[in-house]
């Protein structure tokens, strides 16, 4: 009998174990803690996962990212944290949601959104967007904003979580 592969991450504040399906929940309690509010300001609270066409994926990141912060800087961070192999060409794209909120997207009649597109021109609650890295074999990542604060992150962005190790037999 195969058992379920458990996806647990450890909060990188308080240094607490939870599962995928709570973490979000619990690092959303420390980033308002920890914000100043700023009405010029802008933050997310974003999840990204290995993109799968079944069931929910057990490798993810929690990340805290600065409206300010480019596209491109993005791209570089996951390249460094889960993809980089040998240079391979990368976008985010539009979702194909056609009731998105007015933004950067609707100026581009491609997909595919520009990476020097800051992070405030792109991004806001809910919005569920790809990114593929290498179009040979490609990776497909899904990225979800979570949450948006009136508030500046601590740096660009901050890896808030990430799955433990996984044991698979």
């Amino acid at each position: 009998m195969m058992s379920k592969i458990k996806s647990e991450g450890v909060c990188f504040y308080c240094q607490k174990k939870f599962k995928k399906a709570g973490i979000h929940r619990h690092l959303k309690k420390h980033i308002e803690e920890r914000i100043i509010q700023n009405a010029t300001a802008k933050s997310y609270l974003v999840k990204v996962e290995t993109a799968r066409a079944w069931g929910s994926s057990p490798y993810f990141l929690s990340l805290w990212i600065n409206g300010e912060t480019k596209m491109e800087e993005l791209d570089y961070f996951l390249r460094a944290i889960w993809l980089e192999c040998c240079g391979h060409l990368s976008s985010f794209k539009k979702p194909n949601n056609t009731n998105m909120r007015s933004n950067m997207f609707d100026f581009f009649e491609e997909k595919e959104l520009p990476m020097s597109t800051k992070a405030k021109n792109a991004l806001y609650k809910d919005l569920k967007m790809e990114y593929d890295y290498d179009f040979g074999s490609t990776t497909s990542l899904q990225i979800t904003v979570l949450e948006e604060y009136a508030a500046k992150a601590d740096e660009n962005i901050v890896l808030l979580s990430r799955n433990e190790p996984l044991n698979i037999p």
